[in-house]
């Protein structure tokens, strides 16, 4: 089903009635996110359908859920499992012969309690699944209007979270350009090594939103890494710290020149807890990338602890993989410079 027609589900009347609050959502989602958006949305769908409860499950792994007013434990019971054919029709695809056809619709949802009605409601973007919402109503089903009316408004909402969640990423984006254009002239314009480094592995850390991040160099001889700039949690013992390139996902990364994302150390063989266990300080997840200059790895880029519970993702491993391939060339750079000097 096309965007139009989405909207156009929407009378005249109602548009211009529900507009301030639509153009309001936009806002929350442009400025805010799409979690908040739907944080909002819920309490006014509520109040649209004259609900008593309501339940979303919306986006991809890892899926955003909200849930708003009164849900009895068997009726949310019978959602979740809802919810979770939704998530599995958003995995569905599409059969050879029909490469262009469009999953099935998820079943109808039948409440287990009497006196309370559930209509479910699935929320396209165009042929894509993107989430399922449940409306919880006293009594049997709406009349024909209020149902059509709340349908139409939840997936005009839905629309306006999938239009944020594309205009967010755009901005990020050109954020990132922004970014790497300055970053790009800090670098370039500084020959003391240890502005550079410094430089560096702040803009990592506060670009990708953690808690810490650190910046070791490889010293060939010794085949050791060695923490010359650590920023955040303990940096004042870790400087200097040398570590053998076969410890650690640090050292994995040196080892094979292939980058890193750990979103939980406890599961990861690679994981070396000696030097939290030095520090104190308390590692949970890592992005790491090799620094390298024609092929010769001259060290690593690490980031820890992402302050989002999703973790790091492959966005942020390709914004520090870039980050690290523009600092490899300033640290070189400015060690020919010291030689030179």
């Amino acid at each position: 089903m096309s965007d139009v027609h989405r909207l156009a589900r929407l009378t005249v009347e109602e548009a211009l009635a529900f507009g301030p609050h639509l153009a309001h959502l936009s806002r929350v989602g442009q400025f805010e996110g799409v979690a908040q958006l739907w944080k909002e949305a819920l309490p006014w769908l509520c109040e649209v359908y004259q609900a008593m409860g309501i339940s979303l499950v919306y986006g991809t792994a890892p899926h955003l859920r909200h849930r708003h007013g009164e849900i009895p434990g068997p009726v949310q019971a019978v959602i979740d499992t809802w919810e979770e054919q939704i998530i599995q029709l958003q995995n569905w695809i599409p059969p050879a012969t029909a490469p262009m056809s469009t999953p099935p619709s998820p079943p109808a949802i039948e409440s287990p309690l009497e006196g309370i009605y559930l209509q479910g409601i699935p929320l396209w973007d165009d042929n894509t699944l993107v989430g399922g919402l449940t409306i919880l109503l006293r009594g049997g089903p709406p009349p024909e209007e209020v149902l059509r009316r709340g349908i139409a408004l939840a997936e005009a909402i839905a629309l306006i979270a999938r239009l944020s969640e594309r205009l967010h990423g755009l901005q990020q984006r050109l954020t990132h350009l922004t970014l790497f254009y300055d970053i790009g002239q800090k670098l370039t314009s500084s020959l003391d090594l240890s502005e550079v480094l410094r430089e560096t592995t702040e803009l990592a850390a506060s670009v990708l939103n953690a808690d810490a991040s650190s910046l070791m160099l490889l010293d060939e001889k010794t085949q050791e890494l060695i923490f010359e700039i650590p920023v955040g949690g303990a940096e004042g013992m870790l400087r200097q710290q040398r570590i053998p390139i076969t410890q650690g996902i640090a050292g994995w990364v040196a080892r094979h020149n292939t980058p890193a994302i750990c979103n939980d150390v406890t599961h990861d063989p690679r994981f070396n807890s000696q030097v939290d266990a030095m520090t104190g300080y308390v590692t949970r997840s890592v992005i790491c990338v090799p620094l390298q200059v024609k092929g010769r790895i001259i060290g690593v880029l690490e980031v820890l602890n992402k302050r989002q519970p999703e973790g790091f993702d492959q966005q942020d491993l390709e914004w520090l993989s870039t980050l690290g391939a523009q600092a490899a060339i300033a640290i070189e750079n400015a060690r020919l410079y010291e030689d030179l000097r």
